[in-house]
């Protein structure tokens, strides 16, 4: 995965798996460093994704408890 836009979404999707994701696994999972993850996620907040933090040895990210991400609606002429 080369753009940040891509990678972003991509954590969105492995966020919206389920569960609670180490910033490790995300890491290795999109190809950047764990700084990088945080920015990702940080990006997520500012777009009003509930994206939570959870502490301690087996801590790390997951999505709001019912947060899905509404369906992605096009007209025809941006399809």
């Amino acid at each position: 995965m080369s753009r940040p836009t891509v990678r972003v979404l991509t954590l969105l999707e492995l966020l919206q798996s389920g569960g609670v994701r180490t910033v490790a696994e995300l890491a290795d999972r999109l190809g950047v460093d764990g700084r990088t993850v945080r920015r990702y996620v940080d990006q997520l907040n500012d777009l009003d994704v509930p994206v939570e933090a959870v502490r301690g040895r087996y801590g790390g990210y997951r999505l709001a408890a019912g947060y899905r991400l509404p369906p992605l609606m096009l007209s025809d002429d941006e399809a």
